[in-house]
């Protein structure tokens, strides 16, 4: 047994590229900031775009101590209310993230999602048991989408544009 643990030790050290945080994720979460802070936005300064950045010191970022990989991201009200228009989430880019259990998103001008399967892209996240969007601009449409989150037990929509019998 021991020598099977060395090996999985330095497969996940490979994995990991022995910087903190999972390679993969650490990109994922980048081009999440980017995201949100399209086009000049500030918020989320302790996430760097340096190859030695460990992701699960960031701000807002939890990963599991043992695995590295990141398991919530508390990104309520980080958009910068200063920018134009609202934000509109590639759920896509959140995929890496495999491990993710929690998602707040709330407060953040969220108006919709792109992409294949728009926030239900998300059901590939296994994990993922608890999402918050109060406090956004989502209406009816998004209703399709979260359909496909079989695995949640936690999901909040107060203060957003929904109405009509589908509630």
């Amino acid at each position: 047994m021991r020598v099977l643990w060395i090996v999985v030790v330095v497969i996940l050290a490979v994995e990991n590229g022995c910087n903190g945080c999972w390679e993969k994720e650490r990109i994922a979460l980048l081009q999440l900031k980017d995201s949100i802070n399209f086009p000049n936005g500030n918020s989320l300064p302790s996430w760097e775009d340096d190859d030695h950045s460990d992701c699960c010191k960031w701000e807002a970022v939890e990963c599991n101590s043992t695995t590295r990989r990141v398991i919530k991201l508390e990104l309520n009200n980080t958009r910068d209310w200063g920018l134009d228009g609202h934000w509109h989430l590639n759920a896509l880019i959140l995929l890496p993230l495999e491990s993710l259990r929690s998602l707040n998103l709330s407060q953040n001008q969220l108006q919709s999602s792109v992409g294949n399967e728009g926030l239900g892209i998300l059901s590939n996240l296994s994990n993922l048991d608890n999402i918050d969007l109060r406090y956004n601009g989502l209406d009816n449409s998004i209703l399709s989408s979260l359909n496909k989150l079989s695995n949640l037990k936690i999901l909040n929509l107060a203060g957003n544009a929904l109405n009509g019998s589908n509630l």
